[in-house]
C-alpha cells in the first residue's frame, strides 16, 4: 500500500514525497507576503507624514533650519498629544495671551 502523498516517478528510483515541499513552499510564500506588507505600509506611512509634515508649516521649518544652522538644537518640535496635555486639550481657561506667532497657554504649573 502507497502513501498518500508520495508521487511515483517512473524515471527516478524512490518516491518524492510532496508533503513537506508544499509545506516549505507555503511557509515562504506567506513569510514573502508579510515581508511585502510591512515595506509597502512603512512606504505609505513615510509619504503620509510627509505630506503631513509639508502641510503643516515643515516647509517653513526646513527653511528656518537652513538659514541659522544653530538653531537646529534649540527647536523643540511637540506631538498633538503632548500640546493636549499641556493645555488641558487647549482649554480656554488656560489661554495667556494671543500673538501674531499664536496663542500662549498656561502649561498649569
Amino acid at each position: 500500500m502507497q502513501p498518500r502523498n508520495v508521487i511515483k516517478c517512473e524515471s527516478c528510483r524512490g518516491a518524492f514525497h510532496s508533503g513537506p515541499s508544499i509545506s516549505i513552499g507555503v511557509a515562504f510564500l506567506l513569510a514573502i507576503s508579510y515581508a511585502s506588507y510591512k515595506v509597502i505600509n512603512e512606504a505609505i506611512a513615510r509619504r503620509r507624514r510627509m505630506r503631513y509634515f509639508k502641510r503643516n508649516g515643515g516647509r517653513l521649518l526646513e527653511q528656518q533650519e537652513k538659514s541659522d544652522p544653530s538653531s537646529i538644537g534649540k527647536t523643540m518640535l511637540f506631538s498633538l498629544r503632548e500640546l493636549e496635555k499641556a493645555t488641558d486639550c487647549f482649554s480656554e481657561k488656560r489661554i495667556l495671551g494671543v500673538g501674531g506667532q499664536g496663542t500662549v497657554y498656561n502649561d498649569g504649573s
